[in-house]
């Protein structure tokens, strides 16, 4: 058995201490680097999570209003109800219908990821836009920016576009020119060739 998570899923089972471990380790090997990274909530939300988790309620939510058995081996212990049907036919087999699982469904959907976004409502109704991550680095402005910059040709072909990677959906990512570093605002690849962003200007 442990040689086809080895085979499989590319862990060794004697590498880890618990199965939460295993299964970061797990996701981690098959997290797909081309979509938006995993953020953590900013300090300034470390409210947020309990308050999620206090008001997330789940479980079995099936009303069961009576016992019964399926090929019942010793039915005279047990009331009729329990091991026959109201016609007298012996009960053969027990279907739970669940209309709440989602699960499948979901695990089957593109989850959303990256940055999460607070909505604070104002006193004159309105919402303001706080990104949950740490503000060091970027602006809002510089994001705008970036986005309008993503519906302008070259980078957008009729419907599609090209995805300019900026830090709120995957990060901003370090490159190497000559020997001389630099991190862009954005960057997009485009046939082989790639596009930097500077909000205030190049620096190279």
């Amino acid at each position: 058995m442990m040689h086809k998570f080895e085979e499989r899923l590319g862990v060794n089972l004697l590498d880890f201490e618990s199965l939460p471990a295993t299964s970061k380790q797990i996701m981690f090997n098959h997290y797909d680097t081309e979509i938006n990274s995993p953020y953590s909530f900013d300090n300034r939300f470390a409210k947020l999570p309990p308050y999620i988790r206090e008001r997330s309620n789940g479980g079995f939510a099936g009303p069961f209003h009576r016992h019964a058995e399926s090929n019942c081996d010793n039915p005279e212990l047990y009331p009729d109800a329990v091991t026959s049907t109201p016609n007298g036919d012996p009960i053969m087999e027990l279907l739970g219908l669940d209309y709440n699982a989602l699960y499948g469904y979901a695990i089957g959907e593109y989850l959303p990821g990256g940055v999460g976004l607070f909505y604070e409502k104002l006193q004159n109704g309105n919402f303001k836009l706080d990104p949950m991550t740490n503000r060091s680095g970027w602006s809002l402005d510089e994001i705008c920016w970036i986005n309008y910059m993503q519906n302008q040709p070259p980078f957008q072909n009729g419907s599609a576009f090209h995805r300019i990677r900026h830090h709120l959906n995957g990060g901003q990512k370090k490159f190497t020119f000559e020997n001389f570093s630099f991190i862009p605002d954005g960057h997009v690849t485009i046939n082989d060739v790639t596009w930097f962003f500077f909000y205030h200007g190049t620096v190279l």
